[in-house]
Parts: structure tokens; C-alpha cells; sequence
């Protein structure tokens, strides 16, 4: 199966799974990201949220808050940070969160205004729109 097949199906099975299972304050859950091992980042309601393993029992674990609107969860292909949209500073930026150190802050990794949807390249280049 081709590695963007592979990808389709996770997320597809990931998406359909979100509605069978409890989620984090029973809330509406949007962007879903399925890393390369299969751990899953989701928004709710702004906020940045994993699911810490693979297993169906594994634990949710929020890793934004605060005012500002997060979104768009998207794994590094090393899958030990996330990147992400928000609004934090008042611009629409994309930020990086290191998820193996849990006093980590968003560092913002744009400098535009309307920085949206990132993605990261087998190669560890960060791209968006």
C-alpha cells in the first residue's frame, strides 16, 4: 500500500473512531492528525489536544490553552512536535510545540499575518499557505 494510501485510511479510520469514542469534555473535535505511529492531535473548542498512544484506553492529554485559537494540528515527521495555526500575538502565525518537554511554549515559526494550514516535509521543511 503506498504511503499516501496508508495515510487516507488512518486518517479516515481516526476520524470515524473520534465519533464512537468519549472525547475530551465530550466537545466537538476538528483537524484530526495521525502521526507516523499512529497517535492522534485533534482542536477542540481552540485548543490543541493528543491522545498520548495508540491503544483505544490511551489517555488525552491537552498541550494548548489559553485565549488564543489553535488549529490545525499537523505532526513533524519525527513526531516529537506539532505544528499549528494561531492567533496568539494577534496575527495568524504557525507555531511549533515540543511535545517531550511538557514546560515547552509555542514558538512562533512565521512572520506573516495570515499564515495557515502547515504541513511538514519528509525532508523536515515546514511548508504553508
Amino acid at each position: 500500500m503506498t504511503s499516501v494510501r496508508r495515510f487516507l485510511l488512518l486518517t479516515l479510520v481516526a476520524s470515524a473512531s473520534l465519533e464512537a469514542q468519549s472525547t475530551p469534555l465530550g466537545r466537538v473535535v476538528r483537524s484530526p492528525a495521525v502521526s507516523r505511529d499512529g497517535r492522534l492531535a485533534v482542536e477542540i473548542d481552540g485548543d490543541l489536544w493528543i491522545r498520548t498512544a495508540t491503544t483505544p484506553s490511551a489517555a488525552w492529554r491537552q498541550v494548548t490553552s489559553g485565549p488564543a485559537w489553535d488549529m490545525q494540528p499537523t505532526w513533524t515527521g519525527d513526531g516529537r512536535a506539532l505544528l499549528f495555526s494561531s492567533d496568539r500575538g494577534g496575527d495568524w502565525r504557525i507555531h511549533r510545540l515540543t511535545l517531550d518537554d511538557p514546560t515547552a511554549v509555542p514558538e512562533p515559526l512565521s512572520a506573516g499575518t495570515f499564515d495557515r494550514d502547515p504541513s511538514a516535509g519528509a525532508d523536515g521543511r515546514i511548508y504553508f499557505v
